[in-house]
């Protein structure tokens, strides 16, 4: 299924991108490969040596794919738990959300949710959700009709659902 991500990086132009759930890096790799748009990738995984490998694996795949990279490449944040969140977002004056956030983990469902609203809140207005896993319980969509939204859904090997803020 991870084709779908390549296709999806095609179709979309953030510039800057949250992902929760990095693990091996395979939805970065196959998003950045495609999309020429980004300039920063934010992504939190539990695994802190993981998911500082993974965001250094996905930058130099950004800078060498990327037209736009700057020099450096774009700056990854990381975190290890569910408290961890927050800090990994850059709360800085200049920071006004992200145009895109990935939930690519499941994580069961009360951290499932919990992920879904941190990345709703930090969404910029029109932004996009992509949530991965969404046929392993009913979250999501339960998210989407509280946010009073519908959702794009797509039968991948566990479903990708897409809401715009």
């Amino acid at each position: 299924y991870m084709p779908f991500y390549y296709h999806l990086g095609k179709q979309l132009t953030p510039k800057v991108v949250y992902q929760i759930g990095a693990k091996l890096g395979l939805v970065g790799a196959c998003f950045l490969t495609s999309c020429k748009t980004v300039e920063q990738w934010l992504a939190m995984d539990q695994d802190r040596d993981l998911s500082a490998r993974i965001i250094e694996s996905n930058l130099k795949l950004h800078t060498k794919y990327c037209d736009n990279a700057t020099p450096g490449g774009p700056i990854g944040y990381m975190g290890l738990s569910d408290g961890m969140l927050e800090m990994t977002t850059p709360h800085t004056k200049d920071f006004v959300g992200f145009d895109l956030g990935f939930l690519t983990e499941n994580f069961g469902e009360e951290r499932y949710l919990k992920h879904l609203s941190f990345l709703w809140n930090f969404l910029k207005p029109e932004g996009l959700l992509v949530a991965d896993y969404i046929t392993a319980h009913d979250v999501f969509h339960e998210f989407c009709r509280v946010k009073n939204r519908k959702p794009v859904i797509f039968n991948t090997r566990y479903g990708v659902g897409i809401v715009q803020r």
